[in-house]
């Protein structure tokens, strides 16, 4: 009977299937498209045939070239899928995993960071890497950071920050998280994410936030709380607070050579988020005019004191005010 030969043919056919190794999904739309066209081509093989058995032997078939064709396109996919490097470690504190084949853990060894791989950082650890188009990324404590391309990560938790200064012109630097994107426009931007809340803070510049459920703005000095199906909340935090604290030490190092005291006063003001001001045009005109030399490779605040120690400048922090204010050391005075 034709329904008895519409069984085995099946039974032959998901028997078939079974054996086959399992494939890498394509993306769904990929998918889609190419059962269409399978469908479409072999509709216009068995038009005209009428039979109940002849419409489900063409279905079935059209559904093993589907398969084929689609094992076909994982193969091609993952062939030539290929790892790019995308960023340098420049600093890492404690230990520092990659996380492989799902759940197992490796200590990450390379000082190369690819597309593709998971990082994680420990309790006590931390990493700061080169972006390879510009620009310097900060892996705070317990962050697990996945590398996509040259233009997106994915943060699955923890805290990361971003400095765009450097970055090659129409680079783009995107943060995915589970709860929205986060995009630079020309930024320093820190990004937390944790179970259903997503914090963005903008140090310096602007960042485009494409939420879930909303989309926001932010600028220099905001820091948006998006939670759970909630309205955005948005409320002040200084470029100096202690909020950002964490990435000095991650700060990447500077070469000095050939550089005045203005530049690095400039560089110590951008890692720490202080204003920089003079409190006379002598002491920034003696900035200006005097050189260094030589690698920073501490933070910011240790090399501040101890390269001023070196000229004839002296400085003062005020958190109250946000200023590091330099000025000519009096006589007899580091």
């Amino acid at each position: 009977m034709p329904g008895n030969a519409n069984d085995e043919s099946g039974a032959a056919v998901e028997a078939l299937l079974r054996q086959a190794a399992p494939r890498i999904t394509p993306p769904a739309e990929d998918e889609r498209l190419v059962r269409q066209a399978v469908e479409a081509e072999w509709q216009s093989v068995v038009r005209g045939r009428k039979s109940r058995f002849s419409r489900a032997v063409a279905a079935v078939a059209a559904s093993v070239l589907a398969a084929i064709v689609l094992v076909q396109y994982s193969t091609w996919q993952s062939t030539n899928s290929r790892a790019i490097d995308l960023a340098d470690v420049d600093k890492r504190r404690g230990t520092v995993n990659l996380v492989v084949n799902g759940s197992g853990k490796q200590r990450l060894g390379a000082n190369t960071i690819q597309s593709g791989q998971l990082v994680e950082t420990g309790p006590d650890s931390a990493l700061g890497l080169a972006w390879n188009t510009g620009g310097s990324l900060r892996l705070d404590q317990d962050t697990l950071l996945e590398f996509i391309d040259r233009e997106t990560v994915f943060l699955h938790r923890g805290r990361i920050y971003f400095d765009s200064l450097g970055i090659a012109e129409g680079a783009q630097f995107v943060v995915d998280t589970t709860l929205g994107t986060v995009t630079h426009i020309g930024t320093q931007f820190m990004t937390s994410a944790g179970n259903r809340e997503l914090v963005v803070s903008v140090r310096e510049g602007s960042v485009k936030i494409d939420g879930r459920y909303f989309d926001e703005t932010a600028h220099r000095g905001k820091q948006v709380l998006m939670r759970g199906s909630m309205r955005p909340v948005t409320v002040d935090l200084a470029p100096h607070s202690s909020t950002w604290a964490w990435t000095e030490a991650l700060s990447p190092g500077i070469d000095l050579d050939n550089r005045s005291v203005l530049e690095f006063l400039k560089w110590v003001s951008r890692e720490t988020g202080y204003a920089l001001d003079f409190d006379s045009a002598m002491a920034e005109s003696h900035a200006a005019d005097n050189f260094l030399f030589g690698m920073v490779k501490t933070d910011p605040r240790t090399a501040l004191r101890l390269r001023l120690l070196t000229t004839d400048l002296d400085y003062s922090i005020s958190a109250a005010s946000g200023t590091i204010t330099v000025r000519l050391a009096e006589q007899g005075q580091p």
